[in-house]
């Protein structure tokens, strides 16, 4: 299958004139996957404040269960997952930061 060419114009007009991600996605021709990930990469990698869809009703995330589902089959503890999640916390927090700070200076 070929992939979608799809225009930053036709793309934005497409997601914008949109009631959720199916409708945005059949209009583009790309799939839901697809088109919520460039719509993510423009919000976040451009700043382009693009609408955001709901997700759904899906079912939450059990964080707790899935660190220790992580640690059975690394075969590690717990406490060894759970470092990970911080160190991942603390760069997210790290780079949402530096983007911040330069999103503060080009407003300048």
């Amino acid at each position: 299958m070929a992939k979608a060419q799809v225009s930053m114009k036709a793309f934005i007009e497409a997601h914008q004139g949109a009631k959720n991600l199916a409708e945005a996605a059949e209009a583009t021709g790309l799939t839901p996957n697809s088109h919520q990930a460039r719509a993510s990469k423009y919000r976040s990698d451009y700043s382009i404040p693009l609408k955001k869809f709901s997700r759904g009703g899906g079912a939450r995330l059990d964080i707790d269960e899935a660190v220790m589902l992580l640690a059975e089959l690394e075969g590690v503890e717990v406490e060894v997952i759970e470092a990970r999640q911080v160190a991942l916390r603390e760069a997210k927090a790290k780079r949402d930061a530096n983007k911040a700070a330069k999103a503060a200076e080009t407003a300048e």
